[in-house]
Order: C-alpha cells, then structure tokens, then sequence
C-alpha cells in the first residue's frame, strides 16, 4: 500500500534446477594383487563415498563390486554416484593381478604366517602327481 492507498500484489515464481553432480572422495589407490593360480583373485575395496549438495549422502555404485573374482591382467573400477536430479558423477581406479611366487598367500600379501610354505608344498605335490 502507498501513501494514496492503493494496492499492488504479485506472484511470483522461482524455479530452482540442480546441475550439480555429486562429489565422491576417497576413491581406492589403484593396486596390485599377486596370486598364484590362473583362476585370478576375489578382490575387496573400501568403496567411496559421496555427497551431494541438495540430496546429502547419496550411494556409490562400483562396477565390478568389492569381492568380486578377477581375472589375471588389469581391471579398471568404476565407481558412480548419481543424485535425486539425475546429475552423476563417476571415478576409476584399477586393480592389476599378476601371477607369479611373490612369498603369500593366493589373493592376500604374506601376512607373517606360514601358510605360503604350505601353499608351495602343495604346489610341489601337485607337479609331482602329474
């Protein structure tokens, strides 16, 4: 109202459109897993995590999954977060399996154990019966 009296309303309306991906951290430094058999190695990661500026916390989707089988050579991660909107976000790290006697266990570094002096007896035994 003015100092005349008279009126004046409006409506308006604001859209607001998120473009904003998520943000992933803590992505997996790439690695190297040695086995000693052809049939490759279940590999386990810590996923990444990430967050979005409207949705918050939003799940990461890791392509192949932490656990799965892989086979002998290099095997590139991807990891994908997507928000409620539809904007995405990716990061990659790769995990290389080599075979070859590296003094451990299949799939794990020696931890101190002795099972990689079992594991070579039994890889002995088996050249020996063929």
């Amino acid at each position: 109202t003015d100092s005349h009296g008279n009126n004046a309303n409006t409506t308006q309306i604001v859209t607001i459109t998120d473009h904003i991906p998520p943000t992933i951290t803590g992505t997996p430094s790439d690695m190297i897993v040695h086995v000693k058999h052809k049939s490759g190695a279940a590999v386990t990661y810590a996923a990444p995590t990430a967050t979005d500026l409207v949705d918050g916390s939003v799940p990461v989707t890791c392509t192949p999954p932490s656990g799965s089988t892989l086979s002998i050579g290099s095997t590139t991660v991807t990891c994908i977060a997507t928000d409620s909107h539809g904007n995405s976000a990716s990061t990659t790290f790769h995990v290389i399996v080599t075979q070859g006697h590296q003094g451990g266990d299949d799939d794990h570094k020696n931890n101190g154990d002795d099972n990689s002096k079992n594991d070579d007896n039994r890889d002995n035994n088996d050249k020996n019966s063929e």
